[in-house]
């Protein structure tokens, strides 16, 4: 067994001993070079049972398919997102190879960067680094939060923390959601 973990940061975010007992369960071998899946160092040769583990910034948010079918002996695709949008999974389940995802991976980090754009364009923060700091009252102006209404695409663990941190704010929330429901916002449809 072969175990490709495609990352530009994989040495941070995996420990020695996270290696180790990967490593007991096959050969692990990293590659942190941003470039196309097909250029991957020994993922296209050989006929070991090979399982990928894929960073999408590694590959530009790209997997080909015919890439995927060059893949000899592929048995999983593990995706370091929570995302599958990048990637064809009907198309890697056509050929038996499932594609698991990371549920929750970096939802805090995206709730929070979320907010903190709504905050900063509010402000008008990316005008001002664009002027170099220098500060225009009339075309720096920003204007509050509170009492503005937020539209969230999508409520699931994301969209609910995104939602609660622009109440939070005094923002009012509307939201539509192919499945969830929550009182607490209101629902509207993906129109309005």
């Amino acid at each position: 067994m072969k175990i490709f973990i495609v990352s530009p940061v994989a040495h941070k975010l995996f420990r020695g001993e996270q290696l180790d007992q990967l490593g007991s369960v096959g050969e692990v071998i990293v590659s942190d070079t941003v470039q196309p899946l097909r250029q991957v160092p020994g993922l296209l040769v050989g006929d070991e049972e090979r399982i990928l583990a894929i960073d999408p910034d590694a590959c530009n948010w790209s997997v080909e398919n015919e890439t995927i079918k060059q893949i000899p002996n592929l048995k999983a695709i593990i995706l370091q997102t929570t995302s599958f949008s990048w990637i064809d999974g009907a198309f890697a389940k056509s050929l038996g190879i499932p594609v698991m995802n990371l549920p929750g991976f970096s939802a805090r980090a995206v709730t929070e960067w979320t907010t903190m754009a709504a905050l900063a364009l509010s402000r008008k923060i990316p005008l001002l680094i664009k002027s170099d700091w220098k500060l225009h009252f009339e075309n720096h102006q920003g204007y509050e939060l509170k009492g503005k209404t937020a539209g969230v695409i999508g409520l699931g663990h994301i969209g609910i923390a995104v939602a609660e941190n622009l109440q939070g704010l005094g923002m009012s929330v509307c939201y539509w959601s192919k499945h969830s429901r929550d009182d607490r916002f209101t629902f509207t449809d993906l129109k309005t």
